[in-house]
């Protein structure tokens, strides 16, 4: 889900929360034959009765002053997304600070790959990998596995980075022994790629 669906949703889930006429509506309570309470919206049971639940309270909490408020990266040049996750799921900022406080998942946007064609003499233990960059953040440390393997990620030779909605050559090697039959020969559909920024 999308940052703007993800706004969208939780608008409208504030809505019928703090709407009244979600407030409006009756509550009734029964006791279950197991000595349970049970609350709802509507009679059922004829044992059910009208309930009214308290009023809600108000107030204010003032945060003690010693409670330090992360600006994020606001004084550091701004957020560095094309790095990828901090080791705790943080943002780095641009000059290197680690103390954004904001999650990397939720703020940065992912870039994702995908393997447009492999091109590969037959015969040969090494694949060129046209691969493209589909969204529009930039894709860093890119790693290609086999699918289904649980093998360590493939020597990639190529750009570190792949700018967004940019296709980039790479070079690949295909050890013996990670594809079906001790072939070195690799189509598309058995390549897994992804990036430190990947989602």
């Amino acid at each position: 889900m999308g940052v703007r669906a993800q706004i969208l949703a939780s608008g409208i889930v504030a809505i019928l929360i703090f709407s009244p006429l979600a407030w409006a509506a009756p509550v009734y309570k029964t006791t279950d034959s197991r000595g349970h309470e049970v609350y709802s919206n509507s009679p059922g049971e004829k044992t059910t009765k009208p309930h009214s639940l308290p009023e809600i309270m108000k107030g204010s909490f003032r945060a003690p002053a010693s409670a330090k408020v992360s600006k994020g990266c606001t004084d550091h040049g701004g957020l560095d997304c094309a790095s990828g996750p901090d080791v705790d799921g943080s943002i780095q900022c641009k000059d290197g600070v680690r103390t954004s406080g904001l999650l990397f998942r939720y703020v940065c946007p992912m870039a994702k790959l995908e393997v447009v064609e492999v091109v590969q003499v037959p015969g040969s233990s090494t694949a060129s990998l046209i691969i493209r960059n589909v969204r529009s953040v930039v894709a860093t440390k890119l790693v290609v596995k086999i699918r289904g393997k649980s093998s360590a990620a493939l020597h990639l030779k190529g750009p570190p980075t792949l700018e967004e909605g940019a296709i980039g050559v790479y070079e690949v090697y295909i050890p013996k022994g990670v594809l079906p039959g001790g072939s070195q020969e690799v189509s598309r559909n058995q390549l897994w790629i992804t990036c430190a920024n990947c989602g």
